[in-house]
């Protein structure tokens, strides 16, 4: 049985609360362990992610947050050397290209726009604890995620 810790940060409650019920969806359906850990608190989402040491992790960042942007966080990540490796999808409402570009050039491993079903965002998280990161990376025309689970 694999074991996946996915993070997500994220500080809309109604949508940590779809993310957290896809989750169980997929796990249940699936027959596999998940570790959900919901923040919308940065400095604890970072302070918990550094001290998870297990592998199998992928972070879920939204970019409109109160404090500091997703992409902050994502410069934060890809500047600590113990979690420049980890993935993280940016996870948004915006289609924004400009926003798709950024998190392309600051380091994502992909961008995926918050979809409107849980059937295509039990997609979206089930497609990212599928992906060998290590092996596998975006191309540069196919960096949005939605494209890669339709």
């Amino acid at each position: 049985m694999n074991n996946y810790s996915i993070y997500y940060l994220d500080d809309d409650e109604d949508d940590a609360l779809l993310f957290e019920e896809a989750v169980m969806a997929i796990a249940k359906q699936q027959s596999f362990k998940v570790h959900l850990h919901l923040s919308e608190d940065g400095n604890r989402f970072l302070e918990n992610i550094k001290s998870d040491k297990a592998d199998g992790k992928v972070i879920f960042l939204d970019i409109n947050m109160p404090i500091k942007s997703g992409f902050e966080y994502l410069s934060e990540l890809r500047s600590n050397q113990t979690l420049s490796s980890v993935p993280v999808v940016m996870y948004s409402t915006s289609a924004k290209e400009s926003n798709i570009v950024k998190s392309q050039q600051l380091g994502a491993n992909y961008y995926a726009i918050k979809p409107n079903s849980m059937n295509d965002l039990k997609k979206i998280i089930h497609k990212a604890i599928s992906i060998d990161f290590q092996k596998e990376t975006a191309p540069p025309n196919n960096f949005l995620f939605n494209q890669l689970v339709g």
